[in-house]
Parts: C-alpha cells; sequence; structure tokens
C-alpha cells in the first residue's frame, strides 16, 4: 500500500495557465518543478501528443522507460511505427537558468493552429508525463475531454469503485 501512494504522491496533477512568450520559453508550473527528478531536473523530452494538438513533456527518466518499452515490442513493424511516427517527433530539451522549456518552432506550429507564436498555454498533469495545450484549444475541447473521462469511468467502475 506505501508503495501505491508514493507512485500517487510523486504523480504530476492539476493544471495550470502559463504564457508562452514571443521565443518561445515556458516556465514549468512551480507545483510540478519538484516532481521532476534530481539527479535530471534540467532536462525533459518533448514529444507531439498521439491523439491531439499538445505536446507531452517527459521528464528524461522516464523517457527512458517508453524507450524501453518501445524496444521490447515483439512485432518488428509495431516496433517501426513507434520509431517513425512517435520517437521520431521527440526532441530533448535542457531547461534554460530560470527553469523555462524553449519549445522548438514545429512544437509552437504544433500547438498553436491559427498561426500564432505565442499565447497562453496550459499544463496537464498526466501523471508519469506533463501535457502542454495551446489554452484556446483545451477549452474548445474540454468538454469533449471531461464526457470521455466519465465514460471511461463509467465503463471501467471497478477500478473507480470504493
Amino acid at each position: 500500500m506505501s508503495n501505491s501512494k508514493s507512485k500517487i504522491s510523486t504523480a504530476f496533477i492539476g493544471m495550470d495557465a502559463k504564457n508562452l512568450d514571443s521565443k518561445g520559453r515556458i516556465s514549468i508550473p512551480k507545483v510540478f518543478k519538484p516532481l521532476l527528478p534530481e539527479e535530471d531536473s534540467e532536462r525533459v523530452v518533448v514529444v507531439m501528443g498521439t491523439d491531439g494538438p499538445y505536446l507531452e513533456v517527459w521528464p528524461a527518466p522516464e523517457w527512458e522507460n517508453v524507450l524501453l518499452k518501445v524496444s521490447k515490442l515483439k512485432a518488428a513493424r509495431a516496433k517501426r511505427i513507434m520509431y517513425r511516427g512517435y520517437v521520431s517527433r521527440a526532441v530533448d530539451c535542457k531547461l534554460d537558468k530560470q527553469g523555462r522549456l524553449v519549445l522548438p518552432p514545429l512544437f509552437k506550429e504544433h500547438l498553436f493552429k491559427d498561426g500564432e507564436k505565442s499565447g497562453e498555454l496550459l499544463w496537464i498533469g498526466a501523471g508519469s508525463v506533463m501535457e502542454l495545450w495551446s489554452k484556446k484549444q483545451y477549452d474548445s475541447e474540454g468538454e469533449d475531454i471531461v464526457e470521455q473521462a466519465n465514460q471511461v469511468m463509467l465503463e471501467n467502475e471497478e477500478y473507480f469503485a470504493e
């Protein structure tokens, strides 16, 4: 039981809106920073999300776990697909001295479909990974996202019942 509690206490949870400045820099929320591993707290891996216009921001050791899982896929074709379509879209990023993440231009284009280069972004805690969304995009999809989560909970009551 204590093991599951420690897992939960180190999970990224909650939301926080921050501005992406014109140079592509954004601060990691204060509640997320202490959850970055001490041994590699200035390094994250950013990759385009698989099911929407968002970014996944992985602590470096957690990204290593993702790579390990991909390497262990049994089907060679599945492994190639994951390397080509997911891992290839990742960028190793070092936080600046103020603890800000600097997003490469390709990632800004992924987040801002309307051609903007800066604006308000929403950090979302998603367990072992942080997500980064355009606030405008999340606001337009947020109701559907919550509805889908409610549906998953209903379909999996045995996991969520007391």
